[in-house]
């Protein structure tokens, strides 16, 4: 694993994380509570910011390891 990841590669995959836990968490928060959406909005953003690098971090180092995996049919 390197130290710092290409940032063309992990731009997409990022924007996507954040975006998606964003609304999962911001979503329920909003239409199960009586909070403001300011606040559900900071918090969904203030989760997603957190857990999603780690999140895009370990999709990545997982999609590197399949392809460094030798293939089965090379094997026989």
């Amino acid at each position: 694993m390197s130290a710092t990841p290409n940032p063309e590669r992990f731009f997409l995959p990022m924007v996507a994380v954040m975006f998606t836990l964003m609304l999962a968490v911001s979503l329920p928060l909003a239409l199960l509570t009586s909070w403001p959406t300011w606040l559900t909005t900071l918090i969904g953003s203030g989760a997603s910011g957190l857990v999603s690098p780690l999140v895009v971090r370990w999709i990545l180092d997982r999609r590197e390891r399949v392809r460094s995996r030798p293939s089965r049919s090379a094997e026989e």
